[in-house]
């Protein structure tokens, strides 16, 4: 009778201390990762120093300080919850590199900035080599799109003007039942 029961004990305790020692693992390679994303975002650094962050901009999570520029990690919320993205800026101010850590966004249109498909990869890539504030440009390539709970910019062939909601339903190939 007991002989089931200290079996399930030792188990437990086994899987216990295996979780504790793994624990310490998982955050290793995590810190590995972010830094070696931290690397690319800023191509020739090699040492991050974390910065203390009291601004405004409630959107900033957290700066980090290398020997050419700095890595800024952002969240904005965007259509279906929370999109976090790393920033690589030069000393200058000109972005180097960005990469969408995690995101909540549809399969078929929000994700794609994200993943490493040819428009993914494209749409991260128009941002590098900007610098200042990024707004509607003169030669009409970017689009500010705002609703009641978000907003983020567009490139202008990405965006079509409809009519009506038929339309706009009808371009999606999205029966009106279905909307």
């Amino acid at each position: 009778v007991f002989l089931p029961l200290i079996a399930i004990v030792g188990a437990a305790a086994v899987l216990l201390g295996l979780s504790f020692g793994l624990k310490s693992v998982a955050a290793a390679n995590a810190q590995k990762e972010h830094l070696k994303m931290m690397q690319t975002l800023l191509p020739g650094s090699t040492e991050f120093v974390a910065e203390p962050y009291s601004g405004e901009d409630a959107n900033i999570r957290s700066i980090h300080k290398a020997e050419n520029g700095y890595v800024i990690e952002v969240e904005q919320y965007g259509y279906a919850g929370p999109i976090v993205m790393m920033v690589g800026v030069d000393n200058a101010g000109k972005v180097l590199g960005i990469s969408i850590i995690s995101h909540a966004e549809t399969a078929s249109l929000g994700s794609v900035a994200a993943d490493n498909s040819g428009k993914g990869i494209a749409f991260r890539e128009q941002f590098i080599g900007m610098s200042g504030s990024v707004s509607v440009s003169k030669d009409g390539k970017f689009y500010l799109a705002k609703n009641a709970c978000c907003s983020g910019w567009i490139p202008a062939e990405d965006v079509a003007v409809c009519s009506s909601k038929g339309q706009w339903l009808n371009a999606w190939d999205i029966a009106p039942e279905n909307a």
